[in-house]
């Protein structure tokens, strides 16, 4: 053992400290005797080596022999006592230089108590108070990183414990629960940080060892970033660039999620469970890295640092934007000037690893997001704003894949903005049809009544409704309203209708085309039941006609009539949905003439058949799709 842990060490107090200290090594202590200890360290001048006789008591005030049973139900004075004492010890040894050689005999007691503390904390904060025992977590990581400074083997220990992610989730904590000295804290933080990013522990383990839940770390990671990017009575928040330390303070936020989320290199065909990035969506994260991203992306581009929270900020952005309902993540960073921050980042000569980025968040997100009414607005609100940026010919000359997926941004983003303007017109979708299939009026849809069970189908009139219900919605209704309910709370009823607006304008262009293909489809088998896909996923949208399988038959009611079956494939995220409409219409001539003409497909030729079906369009069979999602 060092001799700084032993009885001898001692010999270095004065007369009247070793009154104290032999009184400390009594088991247990008396609270008088406690107070006396803390008075006389404070009394020690810095640097004096009168402070390393006291390490003895240290040591023995933390035997784990003294740790209370966890069924122990009661504190009394033998069991504040040792803890009080270890407190004050730790707290006056990090404001002196310790000695770094002591550590490994004392980190394994440290770590014993510490865990109990995080199990106990509920009961102990009663009775020796919650100040005292942030002083100790905090104090604790505060000494870890001058034990471990200069001697690597002292870090290793450190990091290398299955319990010190634990006791470091914890005093993350306590950083932030009361007021804390500033230097103090932020040297704990930076071992915090350290033990953290170089764990090995799932993190649901070190959320359960630390008596902390998903939402709790959320709240204080989002603390953390609160130092850096600070809120203000007028609203307006930005990242100081000029205090390094506040890039720090936000560096290790964003470390921890994209550490703790694993999502560097993480490419997922669905929608990937970041649980971090999940439980900060809902507490204002999005707007924290939309922030910083428009903040960097005018900073220094040699700065390494600027440069690796930049990184980090668009990575998450890119995770952010891949959970479910993505296009509302970037509808919150256009808000925040995220369009002209990607533009400028765009423009830089030198992108290194920020230009894949980049190029993922403008393809996989950006562009499928313009579907989205919302995402739209916002979109056109800071395109109005960053008009200049982005004006011709004056972006992106020496990044070739970044201009081309620019252009295809703009001609997207160009077309949807124009459709979202027609259906905000008078001119926009305001038909329906009747959902009887012997009727199928296409009306105004204020004068036509949605079914009171499900809400989704429409009818002329009274009649019209008694006369599907029998032959028809009855069967189906209970089930449209339960597979329509998902729909609704993921979709507002906006949505959902300029999502069927943008199907309809797609139906349009691509009408003769659809007709033929269901032409060519009812030639292998005329009683083939066919389906469009809209793949909405790429622009320009890809259209294709498919025999539907089993599994979709089933999912959709075929009730009296025809069914027209539409499918809108939509990019959610870094995920994929698909959304079924659906169209009874009564029974015209034009379905059973196209098949007709599918039936002698053998005489004729292309050129005929192209025109039997544009002949047969003329006529009302292909309505306009009316449906709702």
């Amino acid at each position: 053992m060092h001799p700084d842990l032993q009885p001898a060490s001692l010999d270095k107090l004065s007369a009247s400290m070793r009154v104290i200290a032999n009184k400390m090594l009594v088991s247990p202590p008396s609270m008088e005797t406690i107070d006396q200890y803390n008075k006389a360290l404070i009394q020690i001048q810095n640097p004096s080596s009168e402070i390393y006789g006291f390490y003895h008591i240290f040591y023995v005030s933390l035997d784990p022999a003294r740790i209370p049973s966890p069924t122990f139900d009661r504190l009394n004075v033998g069991i504040v006592a040792p803890l009080m004492a270890g407190i004050i010890s730790l707290q006056r040894l990090v404001t002196t230089r310790p000695n770094n050689q002591v550590f490994p005999y004392l980190w394994p007691r440290i770590v014993a108590w510490s865990h109990y503390l995080c199990k106990s904390e509920k009961s102990l904060h009663k009775k020796i108070g919650l100040s005292s025992l942030n002083r100790w977590f905090v104090g604790l990581l505060d000494f870890c990183l001058w034990m471990s400074d200069e001697i690597p083997t002292n870090t290793s220990l450190i990091t290398s414990s299955p319990l010190s992610p634990i006791i470091a989730a914890h005093a993350w904590k306590c950083c932030f629960s009361q007021p804390t000295e500033f230097r103090q804290r932020d040297r704990a933080l930076r071992m915090i940080k350290t033990i953290l990013i170089n764990s090995s522990s799932p993190l649901n383990e070190i959320l359960a060892g630390s008596s902390l839940t998903l939402a709790d770390l959320a709240g204080i990671i989002m603390q953390q970033t609160e130092v850096a990017i600070p809120r203000t009575t007028s609203g307006d928040r930005w990242l100081d660039l000029e205090l390094l330390d506040h890039i720090w303070h936000l560096d290790m936020a964003l470390d921890v999620v994209v550490f703790f989320d694993g999502i560097v290199g993480r490419r997922q065909k669905s929608i990937p469970d970041y649980p971090l990035c999940g439980a900060l969506l809902p507490v204002g994260f999005v707007t924290t890295v939309a922030i910083a991203i428009r903040t960097l992306s005018s900073a220094d581009p040699s700065d390494d640092e600027y440069n690796k929270t930049l990184n980090n900020s668009l990575v998450l952005l890119c995770s952010l934007a891949g959970q479910q309902r993505g296009d509302q993540v970037l509808q919150t960073a256009l808000e925040h000037g995220l369009l002209r921050a990607l533009i400028a980042l765009s423009k830089r000569d030198q992108l290194g690893e920020i230009a894949g980025i980049l190029l993922r968040l403008v393809l996989e997100f950006m562009i499928p997001s313009t579907v989205y009414y919302y995402f739209l607005k916002a979109l056109e609100a800071a395109y109005t704003e960053a008009a200049d940026s982005l004006a011709h010919g004056t972006h992106f000359p020496s990044h070739p894949d970044l201009a081309r997926a620019w252009d295809r941004f703009l001609v997207t983003m160009g077309t949807r903005l124009d459709l979202r303007i027609e259906f905000d017109s008078d001119s926009g979708p305001s038909r329906g049809v009747c959902g009887n299939a012997k009727c199928g009026k296409i009306a105004a849809r204020k004068d036509l009544n949605a079914c009171k069970g499900c809400s989704e189908v429409l009818y002329c009139s009274r009649e019209c409704q008694k006369v599907d219900w029998r032959a028809r919605h009855r069967a189906s209704c209970a089930k449209e309203r339960d597979s329509h309910s998902k729909a609704r709370i993921i979709y507002t009823a906006k949505e959902r209708t300029f999502l069927r607006f943008l199907l309809h304008q797609e139906y349009l262009k691509h009408k003769f085309q659809i007709a033929l293909d269901h032409t060519t489809g009812w030639a292998a088998n005329r009683n083939a039941i066919l389906f469009t896909l809209y793949d909405f996923t790429t622009f320009p949208v890809q259209v294709e006609t498919y025999q539907a399988s089993d599994d979709i038959i089933k999912g959709v009611f075929r009730g009296v009539g025809f069914m027209d079956m539409q499918m809108m494939h939509l990019r959610e995220g870094a995920g994929e949905r698909k959304w079924m409409f659906k169209l009874a219409r009564e029974n015209s001539e034009v379905p059973d003439a196209l098949k007709d003409v599918a039936v002698r497909l053998d005489s004729l030729s292309r050129d005929q058949i192209r025109i039997y079906v544009a002949q047969s369009l003329q006529r009302e069979g292909m309505v306009a799709i009316t449906a709702d999602i």
